[in-house]
């Protein structure tokens, strides 16, 4: 029998336990292929030669990261199956957005009898020689930091506040960044910048809601950018956020783009989807730094199932 489903699983996911009965079941069902990652980079060939055969769904199960990696894989394939992410990370930040159902049961629910396709933004980033794909965010500075240094115990209990408990820290070790912004339009910006998002979904760092307007099918980015200021001021703009409300405040620009390029010096530190931006070949960087990365949509690349508006 043909494969017309594919499943890539990350057992070593946060939450994969909750899902393995899950998964198993699937598995049990005819044209459904289960492929569990071991190492990185595995869910990124396991999509590829999904799109390879023309099935027709890739369920990630896993977190941002395999996520991530999935859509590479898609990516790269001649076909695009349609996407179903359930959220079995610590982060989960697109699924945030997406409205991807936290539990078996209501997704075997809205997978089974009511899933709804709609076609998503993906998001292109070069640096050097390289260039990956996104879904989520690329976020770079005391965001990309934070999201590094604040454990899961600490993103589970406080949430978003997570980021206020680690910003003393970040602001302590990470400098300010001279920042030259280049926008689709052709419009230039220099700002001291300690903090670069631009996002598809609204949130970044598992759970810590950073573009309130941001839709996944509008073909646009939200670009962030918070302006250097003291530790109070970072506190005041990161407890706004938190709480659900856009900024409106001198150290931040928030603006709608289909493109830009990012220069900083020094070089930042980036994370695309959670996953850390690989510089490793760019000569005296460390492993996820850069000092110039261009990024640009590519509207309704992907379709993607998520739950009626109403689950």
């Amino acid at each position: 029998m043909a494969i017309t489903t594919t499943i890539i699983f990350n057992p070593g996911s946060g939450s994969a336990s909750q899902w393995d009965g899950w998964v198993c079941e699937r598995e049990r069902r005819p044209g459904t292929q289960v492929q569990r990652t071991e190492t990185q980079g595995d869910a990124t060939d396991f999509a590829r030669r999904a799109s390879e055969k023309h099935v027709e769904r890739v369920i990630s199960v896993g977190g941002d990261g395999t996520l991530n990696q999935t859509v590479n894989g898609l990516m790269a394939g001649p076909s695009r199956p349609e996407l179903v992410p359930i959220p079995a990370g610590t982060g989960n930040d697109f699924a945030t957005t997406l409205g991807s159902p936290s539990d078996p049961q209501t997704a075997t629910r809205w997978l089974d009898e009511d899933p709804v396709s709609v076609p998503v933004d993906v998001f292109r980033v070069r640096w050097g020689h390289d260039s990956t794909w996104g879904i989520n965010a690329l976020h770079g500075g005391y965001a990309g930091r934070v999201s590094r240094d604040v454990d899961s115990d600490m993103k589970e209990k406080l949430g978003p506040l997570a980021y206020l408990a680690a910003l003393p820290e970040a602001r302590r070790n990470e400098p300010d960044y001279e920042t030259h912004i280049t926008w689709g339009d052709g419009q230039e910006e220099a700002v001291d910048a300690v903090d670069i998002v631009i996002a598809n979904g609204m949130c970044i760092g598992g759970g810590f809601p950073v573009a309130h307007t941001a839709e996944l099918d509008d073909g646009i980015l939200d670009a962030v950018v918070v302006r250097a200021g003291s530790l109070l001021d970072l506190a005041g703009v990161a407890a706004t956020l938190a709480s659900g409300q856009l900024v409106e405040s001198d150290y931040v620009i928030h603006r709608p783009i289909q493109s830009a390029e990012i220069e900083t010096s020094p070089a930042m530190s980036f994370n695309i989807d959670g996953e850390p931006l690989d510089g490793s070949r760019v000569s005296g960087r460390r492993s996820n730094e850069a000092s110039h990365v261009a990024i640009d949509v590519h509207p309704a690349a992907l379709p993607v199932l998520r739950p009626p508006e109403d689950d």
